[in-house]
């Protein structure tokens, strides 16, 4: 995942509200799309893994049912059985890995429908809570509502007294005597 690093932040160059939220718009879509590459890459894992287990265990039936008639039929019984037990282990270990990406994506789109109904203004037949990261992001999107509204206001206010200065000049000229 990268940030957009080409235009330093400094107080000289600040960026604008809409660069900010062009650049977080950047960063979740490419957390998404990590997600869901993990997502499937885990998936993938799960079934190779399932895939090897179940071939390994058909290897250990058809030695034991050759068993009787070749005698060196048991040390290879013994291998495919010991094969068999890595191969479940590590299906056990893809499937803890999967059921937990799994999860990590059910809770993200719960979070997300929990925002979207609460920012949508929609009234909730239920109180929602919310955990403390989850408060903690909406609290960060509150904080750069209320900044992108100051922003827009002192603007307008700033656009404003240039504009009057333009029209009045002999003001201006009285302000800077006054300071």
């Amino acid at each position: 995942m990268t940030l957009n690093t080409t235009t330093p932040v400094s107080a000289a160059t600040p960026l604008s509200v809409a660069e900010i939220e062009k650049q977080i718009a950047k960063v979740n879509a490419e957390l998404e799309k990590a997600r869901a590459l993990e997502y499937t890459v885990a998936e993938k894992t799960l079934l190779a893994a399932q895939k090897s287990a179940a071939l390994a265990k058909v290897k250990v039936e058809q030695i034991l049912e050759k068993m009787s008639a070749a005698p060196t039929a048991e040390s290879r019984l013994v291998l495919a059985k010991a094969a068999l037990a890595e191969k479940e282990s590590a299906m056990t270990v893809a499937a803890t890995q999967f059921n937990k990406v799994k999860t990590q994506q059910a809770a993200t789109q719960k979070f997300k429908k929990k925002v979207k109904s609460l920012l949508s203004n929609k009234k909730l037949s239920k109180k929602v809570k919310f955990s403390r990261k989850e408060k903690a992001a909406l609290k960060a999107f509150r904080r750069l509502e209320r900044a992108k509204t100051r922003l827009a206001k002192e603007t307008e206010k700033t656009t404003g007294q240039l504009s009057a200065q333009e029209h009045h000049p002999d003001t201006s000229l009285i302000q800077a005597n006054q300071h």
